[in-house]
């Protein structure tokens, strides 16, 4: 059974069961899904659809997320946020000596104020180490960089050494081993003393045991 436009009613117009039964009886029962599925578009104003699209309320009104990328999942953002399409942790195999390169330059000229700068989730449990290059613009003020660990619901904590520079050229600093759970960010902040600009860039994620890893970018 398909659902029936309703039917105008006009004055002084003899109503019959019939009438009756198509209407409002008949359309009833389909919209109540007796007679079989609904077809939503007979009574909904979706916008416009494509194979893979997803529907969600943004607020005020059904909404379309176009289909995402093949691999990613759907994430959602709480109540006061729209979900979104995310790339999922990329694996890394026991053994692997590089985690996730996390490679494009960052900078900030804040001077004395730390500036968060990059920053890798953690999948998996396990043991890992953080690499990154680090230079002062005028190789003169000192530049700064230190890794720091953001639990979920918590602010984030130094777990690295703060490594300082003066060089006018890229130098490359490492961190002592760092112990992680599923959910842990580890970020890479910095900041220059004085004036100047703090450049980093190459910000890795290395696996400092014999474990599967995994790791994504959320920079």
């Amino acid at each position: 059974m398909s659902f029936t436009t309703p039917r105008t009613w006009v004055a002084g117009e003899v109503v019959s069961a019939a009438l009756m039964n198509t209407h409002i009886r008949d359309n009833e029962r389909y919209l109540k899904g007796t007679d079989g599925e609904i077809v939503l578009e007979d009574y909904i104003d979706f916008p416009s659809t494509a194979q893979g699209d997803v529907f969600y309320h943004n607020g005020t009104k059904l909404a379309r997320l176009a289909a995402g990328t093949s691999g990613h999942f759907l994430k959602t953002q709480g109540a006061a946020a729209n979900p979104l399409w995310e790339a999922p942790n990329q694996d890394y195999n026991a053994g692997s000596s590089l985690g996730l390169n996390s490679s494009g330059e960052v900078s900030t000229g804040s001077a004395g104020i730390m500036v968060r700068l990059k920053a890798i989730r953690i999948g998996r449990p396990g043991t890992v180490t953080t690499v990154f290059d680090i230079h002062n613009a005028d190789g003169i003020n000192t530049a700064e960089g230190r890794v720091y660990r953001k639990i979920p619901d918590v602010a984030a904590t130094a777990v690295g050494t703060l490594r300082q520079t003066t060089s006018a050229t890229y130098v490359t600093v490492d961190t002592e081993n760092i112990t992680v759970v599923p959910g842990d960010v580890l970020e890479l902040w910095g900041d220059v003393i004085a004036t100047g600009t703090c450049y980093i860039r190459n910000f890795k994620v290395l696996v400092a045991t014999a474990e599967t890893m995994s790791f994504r970018d959320e920079t």
